[in-house]
């Protein structure tokens, strides 16, 4: 079985963020939902958001808990505010070790200014301990008198750690939209996400970086990274139903071997591809989104924490 993690796409150069004080929601009408779909190989908890109706839902896969995120004060989003959310792969750079965390922008911040303040997203979260430990932006406000100068330097360092991952997204997005237009004429990117897969032959440890990347015509592509290159290796599957991916509209997260795909405007499916077995990219699952959200719908959609090491491809739920 192979074993993935997402990782970075370039080595950041900044200091580690520690983030203190953190809590789970305390607040939060939190509801069973009953005959949920199993979705085997997918990250601890889903984030699901639509600007438009303001649904806003974490997803707690290994429960099936579903909670209102707009019912915790660190997450809440009223009527009047707009947000966009954003995975980012947060690096330690002393231990290696990579922790998953939401950042939910606001939706008039531009990604590729890569200048993030604590005014340009409304919280930070991440999953620990079977918990949610969202940090609200006041927290990272310099001018914040309840934070003592130690943990405004932490706050600030994070910031800076936060803006050099922004750097190097948009640095490899601009490399894959170039693969991508070399061999799809008129394709243009609506979503990428990258995987280190890590295996194991003839007792050698081997590391591959993957990326994956869907297109406007819903369609995923899969290029290989060696040393900084990146190559198509010439694995293509049409994951839409309607054959469209809008902008600011889908969401990509790691699966065990391969990722989730959601496309949140008119065709509001999340689709799992994988490609186990035949190395072939397929369709495993599929799951109409309110079978997930109990009947709300979404735009967007982030995933967080780590994956189960074992996979039971036995049952397709499609």
């Amino acid at each position: 079985m192979k074993n993935y993690k997402t990782i970075m796409a370039a080595t950041l150069a900044a200091l580690t963020l520690l983030l203190s004080a953190c809590g789970g929601s305390d607040s939060a009408e939190e509801q069973q939902q009953a005959g949920l779909p199993d979705l085997e190989s997918a990250k601890k908890v889903l984030y699901f958001y639509g600007a438009t109706t303001k649904d806003h839902y974490a997803y707690f896969v290994e429960s099936g808990t579903l909670e209102n995120l707009n019912d915790d004060n660190a997450t809440k989003l009223d009527n009047s505010q707009s947000g966009r959310l954003f995975y980012w792969a947060d690096e330690n750079n002393e231990t290696n070790v990579t922790t998953d965390k939401v950042v939910m922008f606001t939706s008039s911040f531009e990604l590729a200014g890569a200048n993030a303040t604590h005014e340009d997203f409304y919280y930070i979260d991440h999953y620990d301990g079977d918990e949610r430990h969202p940090h609200p932006s006041a927290e990272f406000d310099p001018g914040n008198s309840d934070l003592n100068a130690t943990e405004k330097e932490k706050k600030a360092a994070g910031l800076v750690k936060l803006n050099a991952y922004l750097v190097a997204q948009n640095t490899l997005k601009a490399n894959l939209e170039s693969n991508l237009s070399a061999i799809a004429s008129g394709a243009a990117l609506c979503n990428f996400y990258s995987v280190e897969e890590h295996h194991e032959e003839d007792g050698v440890e081997h590391d591959e970086l993957f990326h994956y990347v869907l297109d406007t015509t819903g369609t995923i592509r899969k290029f290989e990274e060696h040393d900084g290159t990146i190559e198509d290796i010439n694995q293509s599957l049409t994951v839409s139903v309607n054959g469209i991916c809008e902008a600011n509209k889908s969401g990509m997260s790691q699966a065990a071997e391969g990722v989730l795909v959601y496309f949140g405007g008119n065709e509001q499916k999340l689709h799992l591809v994988d490609s186990h077995g035949t190395g072939d990219m397929h369709v495993h699952s599929r799951w109409d989104i309110g079978e997930i959200l109990g009947g709300k719908g979404a735009e967007m959609m982030v995933g967080v924490g780590a994956l189960d090491a074992e996979v039971d491809h036995s049952d397709h739920d499609h």
